[in-house]
């Protein structure tokens, strides 16, 4: 696995035979399949998606990724449309609305160059440059499919576009809260909710209740501290808001099918398997 950080809403992945639990995000998602194929389920319906395919995930469409049946290795770029605030109104709307649903894009010779592109923004020193480099090819990107529209196979529109202001709130919320204690009468007060509602509200939403959608975002968040530090299993289960290890251990292993340390050794195991075999 090799992640490439550029920015804290924005970056540039590389990684082998990728999975993940189902979540959400408001940035927008641009998935590229360099070798093998790769499953991804939108709204519960499953999506095969081949080498040099490009998947494009709108932003607040609840999603996960299932395991690949062979190797493969793939690119995610996720990056907030918040780069278009300068553009013209109509130019803004237009961006919008471009990506306003999932596309799933067919094979070219263009894309793969698009996406070989942006597999080096990391190698740029300055982290301006590399947000002004993304943000350029992402530009380009969409000119391209703007003026190739055939490239788009499937235009696949989610039912959970709507409300992005608010789960965006929800998110930020749990975002800066996730090592405290966190309870559904604070998530409720802070959107301005009934508890009743703001349950039922999740539920529609995530198709989870409370508990395990931040069970899952706690998960989501201690599986990146586990791949990009050396924190004890312990530190990560306080850092991510458990009371105990065991609650821990108990609920990552329910999520990811390890327990946090053979989670780690497997990422520690693969990582020297592939630089074996340079």
């Amino acid at each position: 696995m090799n992640e490439n950080k550029t920015g804290s809403n924005w970056s540039v992945v590389v990684r082998n035979e990728y999975i993940s639990k189902k979540h959400w995000h408001n940035e927008l998602e641009l998935v590229y399949v360099i070798s093998g194929s790769l499953f991804v389920n939108i709204d519960d319906v499953l999506y095969d998606i081949k080498e040099g395919e490009v998947f494009i995930i709108s932003r607040g469409t609840i999603h996960y990724y299932v395991e690949p049946e062979g190797k493969s290795k793939v690119c995610i770029v996720k990056l907030p449309l918040d780069f278009t605030a300068g553009f013209s109104k109509n130019s803004k709307e237009y961006y919008m609305n471009f990506y306003k649903d999932v596309l799933h894009l067919k094979k070219s010779k263009k894309l793969r160059d698009i996406f070989t592109r942006l597999q080096t923004v990391s190698e740029l020193k300055e982290n301006a440059m590399k947000e002004s480099v993304l943000i350029a090819i992402v530009i380009e990107l969409t000119v391209y499919l703007s003026e190739h529209p055939k490239l788009v196979q499937n235009r696949i529109m989610t039912k959970s576009n709507n409300d992005s202001e608010i789960m965006e709130r929800m998110l930020s919320y749990l975002e800066e809260h996730l090592s405290e204690k966190i309870t559904l009468t604070e998530i409720a007060a802070h959107l301005g909710f009934s508890e009743s509602y703001c349950s039922k509200y999740i539920k529609k939403k995530t198709k989870m209740n409370f508990l395990e959608y931040l069970n899952n975002a706690r998960i989501l968040r201690a599986e990146e501290i586990l791949r990009a530090s050396d924190a004890s299993v312990t530190e990560i289960a306080y850092m991510t808001g458990f009371t105990s290890i065991q609650s821990f251990n108990r609920v990552f292993k329910s999520l990811c099918g390890v327990s946090p340390s053979e989670y780690r050794k497997r990422l520690h195991d693969k990582k020297y398997d592939i630089l074996d075999k340079k």
